[in-house]
C-alpha cells in the first residue's frame, strides 16, 4: 500500500529537527503497516466469528448455530490477511486443528461437549506440545521438539480446546516487548507503531 504524498510530507515535517532519516523511514513504515491492517479489516467486514467471546461461541456451538469448523476457517482467513504485517505467529497447526474442530462439531451434535469444546487457543511459544517446536524465541532452541505436553496443554486438550497456532515471545521471555532475532518484531495489531 502506498502512502499519499500529503501523509509522507506530514511525517517528514514531524521528523524535522531530529536529523535522522531513520526516524522518517520508521514512521513511514509504521503508517503503511497501520493502513494495511485497517484496510484489511474494512474489506473483511469485521467478521463476528473472529471477535466473538468464548461465552458467545459456546452458546452458538451448543445451539448448533455455528460450528467450531466455521470459526477456525474464519480465523485462518484473518490470519492469512494480516499475519505478514503483524508477525505474531511462529508455527501454524491448521491440519490437526481441523481434525479437532470436526471432532468438537460431532460432540455438539451428539450432546456431549466438554467445557471448552471447539474453542481455538493460540499457545505462546513457551508451552510444550508433544511433537511441536518450542523455541522460547531463541536461535539456540530453534530445533527443540517437545517430547511431552505442558500440564496446561493437557488441561486444554481435556477440556476440548482446539490448538491451531503458536505465537511469538521475546527471546527467552526476558523482555517486555515481543522481538527476537529468531522471529523478528511482532506488531501491536491495534497500533502497528508498537510491538
Amino acid at each position: 500500500m502506498k502512502l499519499e504524498r500529503r501523509q509522507v510530507l506530514k511525517l517528514i515535517a514531524a521528523s524535522i529537527g531530529t536529523g535522522s532519516f531513520a526516524v522518517v523511514h520508521q514512521r513511514v513504515v509504521a503508517q503503511t503497516l497501520t493502513n494495511q491492517v485497517a484496510n484489511s479489516t474494512k474489506m473483511n467486514g469485521l467478521n463476528r466469528l473472529i471477535y466473538a467471546s468464548t461465552g458467545e461461541l459456546l452458546r452458538k456451538f451448543t445451539s448448533l448455530e455455528v460450528s467450531p469448523v466455521d470459526v477456525l476457517k474464519a480465523q485462518i482467513k484473518r490470519y492469512e490477511e494480516v499475519e505478514k504485517v503483524i508477525n505474531a505467529c511462529t508455527y501454524t497447526h491448521f491440519k490437526s486443528a481441523f481434525i479437532a474442530a470436526e471432532e468438537s462439531e460431532q460432540r455438539y451434535r451428539k450432546g456431549n461437549p466438554r467445557a471448552l469444546e471447539g474453542i481455538t487457543v493460540a499457545l505462546k511459544d513457551e508451552y510444550d506440545v508433544k511433537g511441536w517446536f518450542t523455541t522460547a524465541g531463541s536461535n539456540v532452541l530453534k530445533e527443540n521438539v517437545a517430547t511431552t505436553n505442558h500440564p496446561t496443554v493437557d488441561k486444554l486438550l481435556e477440556a476440548g480446546a482446539v490448538l491451531h497456532l503458536q505465537t511469538t515471545v521475546p527471546e527467552m521471555y526476558l523482555a517486555g516487548v515481543t522481538w527476537s532475532d529468531l522471529w523478528g518484531v511482532t506488531r501491536n495489531p491495534w497500533n502497528l507503531k508498537y510491538t
